[in-house]
């Protein structure tokens, strides 16, 4: 599902809001956008990075979308984040995963992350209904390392909408 900019630009407001109180542009040197799809979080992000000093790696799974990503200039690096093993240091990630596996990839996000900040769209169930260990456990890193927050059905008006409550 493409990440509708008013939803993009709610996930990444925070990160500008610190950037701007200490200097110009976002900090970041090594920015990642898993399941990249066509890279509407990469762009977004990339604008508003100092000219030349991040560089952007994306993993998309469909051979024609690593095209696209390519073609923009986004190094592909793999094609599924979930079985994604390499040595790049990221500090960013910022990611929209498919919902029925948000809790894996924000895991995995967070094992591959150097240091830095992940961002990400998840099914609100995800964190609300912590029924399973890999909640739970998630739950419990947000609760020490970060926060959420409920943007509601951000999905209802999107090229592919759907009703999922998200944070």
């Amino acid at each position: 599902f493409p990440t509708p900019k008013a939803v993009i630009e709610k996930m990444i407001a925070p990160l500008l809001k610190e950037a701007y109180a200490h200097h110009r542009y976002l900090p970041y040197s090594q920015i990642l956008e898993p399941s990249a799809g066509k890279g509407d979080i990469a762009d977004y992000i990339t604008k508003y990075c100092e000219r030349h000093a991040a560089q952007v790696f994306c993993i998309e799974i469909e051979p024609e979308l690593q095209m696209i990503l390519s073609g923009k200039g986004y190094k592909v690096i793999d094609s599924d984040f979930l079985c994604y093993a390499d040595h790049y240091l990221f500090d960013l990630i910022a990611m929209n995963p498919p919902f029925d596996q948000g809790v894996d990839h924000l895991l995995k996000a967070w094992e591959v992350l150097h240091t830095g900040d992940v961002v990400c769209i998840l099914n609100a169930e995800t964190i609300l209904n912590p029924y399973t260990e890999k909640r739970k456990l998630l739950k419990r890193i947000i609760d020490q390392h970060g926060r959420y927050e409920n943007i509601g059905a951000a999905f209802r008006y999107a090229e592919r909408p759907t009703d999922v409550e998200c944070v």
